[in-house]
């Protein structure tokens, strides 16, 4: 009985330790409660810019916890540093080939994010009661929406700062006869927390492309992209078919066609097309029909005429053979018109000759008859030339009509690639040169628009000389519907530009966030926080050089009780400066870090064709930067209140 009884209050004592030793206390961390945000806003576009047309992530932390825990008896050697903090993933939004842009959630993308893991986050730790310091750093793995925790151990940045630390432990023990608690050894040494480094996503634990699922985006955003772009392609090819098939150029509209069901299989695209093969087909056996009926009235008559002119002259012919002319003779010599000599007369002329398989005199009238054949034939030949020519001349006009327009249709093609273009430079995340001038674009599509209307003029005019035909009429409705598609396409085309050039500005404005005036208990180790502010009008933002009023770096001071100034009081002051809605971006810790932000603001702004409108600001009740601190002496727990001793 006796050693349960042992065994029980060993173990009690045993339990006691264990929960003392988890005894913890708020570690006051500058710049610590938005850590995880603050890492995600530095890295965003680094990580979003792996992706083509990626535009943004839906990521959030919430607020972290920092806190001291220690096992006092053993003071500075169990001694760490804490946090706790939740992450969440929820959405991408990606950018669509118009400019336009699509939020799409995880799980409608069919991906389930599982962890994230943050390395090297560095800290830097100040106990100035006992003018002692140390450092302390950590890796931090979550998993996407629960809060966890991780923890860094203390290390001093020298033996003497140990010793100063693990002496204060022992006098107190010595003046208490037991080792402090938690809360009484922190909120005594009071020690002031800074952030050396954020930290990185990207480790080799888990990378940030596994981490925000960056491969699974992208497999989704390609087939967003390639779906878009066949609809896209099949949309112009289908337009192209029918524009075609309204004009009667029929082999144009069916290879479009054709091509359109080699991506699309759509039966109904099958089914035109065979429609579209058998009208030729009729049309080309009419056509046919036409001219073979044409040629055989045209010979019927040649030759009853040809008969007619013979038929009395046959019987003389007989009359007057010579039939002492050898046989052999009569098939190897021949007269001036290629026609063999069947008789001669005694000077050695020909008498007659065979044409037709009959024989004829070879007389003067014979010879004006042939004469006179040929030069009709001659003249039909040269008649035939001229209407071909003719025809050629309409078909060459109409060709040039046809070709002005689709040299216009191929300069917009390279007028939206020059856009497509244009936009991907605007892409920070890509890190390749923004966009030079919205106004030479449009510049540059107005130009298109211009030479459309000339072009299309010119070859109306060319058609109007060519006299009332139907192939006038029918260019001239063509050449007047094909301006009136590429104006449209011109104007949709501008539009798109100019509103993807709205949205990369307002892109660069959302990398720079509202921050928050500092409160009367804002905790910061320097008299001054920094800020810039900056407003803009976002109905302007499509237009050519957008100006943007922007307030730049100013200090806000502390007061001498450790407390800052109202916030209403410097939003009254800046709402004089500039009473637009405005962004005031902060607090930076140091004059030189809020530069550094603010120079790369204005650098984003005029590589996106924005103008700068500054207006001087000296802050409120600051501070010189490296001037002697204004603050009192008195010691304040992480809430801000004075300690008590």
């Amino acid at each position: 009985m006796l050693k349960k009884r042992i065994l029980s209050f060993t173990f009690t004592l045993m339990v006691l330790f264990v929960v003392k030793a988890q005894e913890t206390y708020p570690a006051n961390v500058l710049g610590g409660p938005l850590i995880g945000m603050d890492l995600y806003n530095f890295s965003s576009r680094e990580i979003t810019g792996k992706v083509p047309h990626l535009h943004s992530l839906e990521v959030s932390f919430g607020l972290a916890d920092w806190y001291w825990t220690s096992n006092t008896s053993v003071a500075g050697a169990t001694t760490s540093i804490n946090l706790q903090m939740e992450g969440d993933f929820t959405s991408f939004t990606m950018v669509l080939p118009s400019g336009g842009h699509k939020k799409v959630t995880l799980a409608e993308a069919n991906i389930h994010p599982t962890g994230y893991s943050i390395a090297d986050i560095q800290l830097d730790i100040e106990f100035g009661k006992i003018s002692a310091r140390a450092h302390a750093e950590m890796d931090f793995h979550g998993k996407w929406g629960e809060r966890k925790h991780g923890a860094g151990g203390m290390r001093f940045n020298s033996r003497n700062d140990e010793d100063a630390f693990n002496k204060y432990v022992d006098d107190f023990f010595k003046q208490n006869k037991r080792y402090p608690s938690v809360s009484e050894l922190f909120s005594s040494l009071d020690g002031k927390i800074s952030i050396k480094s954020r930290g990185t996503f990207n480790t080799s634990i888990l990378s940030d492309e596994a981490a925000f699922m960056l491969n699974r985006i992208r497999e989704y955003v390609e087939k967003e992209w390639a779906e878009i772009e066949k609809n896209n392609k099949l949309n112009n090819l289908l337009a192209d078919a029918q524009n075609a098939e309204h004009f009667g150029r029929i082999d144009e509209a069916i290879q479009k066609y054709e091509e359109h069901y080699g991506i699309s299989k759509d039966p109904s695209i099958k089914a035109k097309i065979d429609e579209l093969k058998a009208k030729k087909q009729a049309e080309a056996e009419a056509a046919k029909a036409k001219t073979d009926s044409l040629v055989g009235t045209e010979t019927g008559t040649e030759e009853n005429g040809t008969k007619e002119a013979q038929s009395g002259r046959n019987q003389e012919v007989v009359d007057n053979f010579d039939h002492t002319i050898p046989k052999q003779q009569l098939t190897t010599e021949l007269d001036f018109w290629g026609n063999p000599i069947v008789s001669k007369t005694d000077d050695g002329e020909a008498k007659t000759v065979s044409y037709a398989g009959m024989e004829v005199e070879n007389t003067e009238q014979y010879r004006q008859q042939m004469e006179l054949r040929q030069n009709n034939t001659y003249a039909r030949e040269q008649f035939q030339l001229q209407e071909a020519e003719k025809k050629q001349q309409i078909d060459n006009n109409n060709n040039a009509i046809y070709q002005q327009g689709n040299d216009i249709y191929q300069n917009s093609l390279n007028i939206e690639s020059d856009f497509e273009q244009a936009k991907s430079q605007l892409d920070y995340g890509s890190g390749d040169a923004l966009l030079k001038s919205s106004a030479a674009l449009a510049g540059a599509a107005t130009n298109a628009a211009d030479a459309t209307t000339g072009l299309a003029g010119m070859g109306v005019g060319l058609l109007l000389k060519m006299g009332e035909n139907a192939a006038k009429r029918k260019a001239a409705e063509e050449a007047r519907a094909e301006r009136e598609r590429q104006r449209k396409a011109e104007e949709a085309r501008i539009k798109a530009a100019k509103e993807a050039l709205k949205n990369t500005r307002l892109k660069v404005f959302k990398a720079f966030p509202e921050g928050e005036l500092p409160l009367s208990s804002t905790k910061s180790s320097g008299d001054n926080l920094y800020y810039f502010v900056y407003s803009y009008n976002e109905s302007q933002l499509a237009e050519q050089n957008p100006t943007v009023t922007t307030i730049p770096v100013f200090a806000i001071g502390k007061y001498p009780d450790g407390t800052w100034p109202l916030q209403t009081k410097i939003a009254t002051e800046l709402n004089t400066l500039d009473p637009s809605q405005k962004t005031i971006c902060g607090p930076f810790y140091s004059a030189q870090e809020a530069a550094e932000v603010f120079n790369s603001f204005s650098k984003l702004l005029t590589q996106t064709q924005m103008q700068l409108k500054p207006i001087e600001y000296k802050g409120f009740n600051a501070h010189p930067e490296n001037g002697p601190s204004r603050q009192t002496k008195a010691k304040l727990d992480f809430w801000g209140n004075p300690v008590k001793n």
